[in-house]
């Protein structure tokens, strides 16, 4: 069978499972129902350090597949096909273990384009965030409310569709703490992620305007 590693996490009842194969990503999304050979209606809040889907063709990655499964240090799900099934590790375990069963369905989306950089507060409303894409450093520099003390992240994700989206003056919303960074551009799509150097003691929301610059 081929295998091809992804992610899989449970959040508000909502289990996604994703799974890039080239340009494209293939994305498991399911809700648990039961009782199903003693499953849990919804298991617990996880997320995989790692995940494995194995089929014998990637046409069965599509349409509505019901499924059965157990959740414990490691995640089993399987389908009436035997030709797929998903496996991973869980980043916290589960105790005691937990039945689940479902339906959900697959879909497919593009695999967006990613930057690596740093992101770094020069004030208590103003930050730094530099990535270098095909050789070219580009610049946001951001103004934010409400003031906060200063933090640093020394790697976070851009996530984009194209290099036309980082320019200009985008405004973002986000949030900041207590161990992470998230920042939603009002360019569509555009993204900001990391984890923070140092954490600080409360998760705080702002909001602000950046200004894109490259060299």
């Amino acid at each position: 069978m081929s295998k091809t590693p992804g992610t899989i996490q449970v959040s508000s009842g909502v289990l996604t499972a994703t799974f890039p194969l080239g340009s494209i990503a293939y994305v498991f999304t399911a809700t648990f129902s039961g009782p199903h050979l003693g499953a849990t209606v919804t298991p617990s809040d996880f997320t995989t350090s790692s995940a494995t889907v194995a089929y014998n063709d990637v046409s069965v990655l599509d349409g509505n597949k019901p499924f059965v499964g157990q959740v414990d240090s490691q995640i089993t799900i399987c389908f009436p096909a035997r030709s797929l099934h998903l496996t991973g590790t869980l980043t916290t375990p589960i105790s005691p273990p937990q039945e689940i069963a479902g339906v959900g369905v697959w879909s497919t989306k593009p695999i967006m384009p990613t930057a690596l950089g740093t992101l770094v507060t020069t004030s208590s409303t103003k930050f730094v965030a530099e990535f270098t894409i095909n050789d070219k450093k580009y610049t946001l520099d951001g103004s934010f409310s409400p003031p906060m003390s200063t933090f640093r992240s020394n790697l976070v994700t851009l996530t984009y569709t194209t290099l036309g989206e980082l320019i200009g003056s985008p405004g973002f919303t986000g949030e900041v703490g207590v161990d992470g960074i998230y920042l939603q551009l009002s360019t569509p799509k555009v993204t900001i992620v990391g984890d923070l150097t140092a954490s600080i003691s409360s998760k705080i929301t702002i909001a602000g305007t950046g200004s894109w610059s490259s060299k």
